[in-house]
């Protein structure tokens, strides 16, 4: 499948990056794009399959992934959501 260009949603297609640890008035290169403003991207056609996995849960970072509600992965290639 060919690629295309599309800008870069890291850094808002300007090529800096500006985070909590740059000084005020300071940027540093975009480590995504490395300072162009785009990526090359590949049109998405489906989800790609994963082997070995199940079952599939929203994730819940406090309850540590149990008591959450889940699917089979089966029914998530389907396109039910937990």
């Amino acid at each position: 499948m060919e690629k295309f260009k599309a800008e870069c949603v890291v850094c808002g297609a300007s090529g800096l990056y500006r985070g909590f640890a740059e000084p005020k008035g300071t940027a540093a290169v975009c480590r995504e794009c490395g300072g162009t403003g785009c990526i090359d991207v590949t049109p998405f056609a489906r989800r790609r399959g994963v082997e070995g996995v199940t079952t599939v849960r929203r994730l819940a970072p406090r309850l540590g992934g149990r008591d959450c509600p889940s699917v089979t992965y089966s029914e998530f290639q389907q396109g039910k959501m937990p």
